[in-house]
């Protein structure tokens, strides 16, 4: 399936499991940029324009001391996110922010790929 112009960054604090949603998103047809803490994280936003989607795991390292990652998320413009998340619960700024899904942490891949095919739909 061809997906021009879907780029997806993937921030994840462990690297085996930022490799595995990485190498599966490519394999589904996703363009894939991939950070392991909050100020890469904003970096890798405010250089690369082309990001049409951010999975983001909910402990991100560093989140605290960017002026509050989850804040920025909440606001409206920008990308939406996906919350990789240890709860359903996890993320405060659900609704009405930029937070698109919220997928449970070990739920599976599918789970994954179903909320970033749902929101590529939407």
């Amino acid at each position: 399936m061809d997906r021009p112009g879907r780029t997806i960054l993937v921030t994840e604090r462990n690297g085996n499991i930022r490799e595995l949603l990485r190498r599966e998103l490519v394999r589904a047809g996703y363009r894939v940029l991939t950070a392991a803490d909050a100020p890469e994280t904003l970096t890798i936003l405010r250089e690369n324009a082309s990001v049409a989607l951010v999975i983001l795991d909910e402990e991100l390292p560093g989140a605290g001391e960017t002026g509050g990652i989850e804040a920025l998320f909440c606001a409206e413009g920008g990308p939406p996110v996906i919350m990789h998340a240890f709860s359903h619960g996890a993320c405060a700024c659900q609704e009405g922010g930029r937070v698109a899904a919220v997928v449970e942490k070990g739920g599976g891949l599918e789970l994954l790929t179903a909320a970033v095919a749902k929101v590529f739909a939407a």
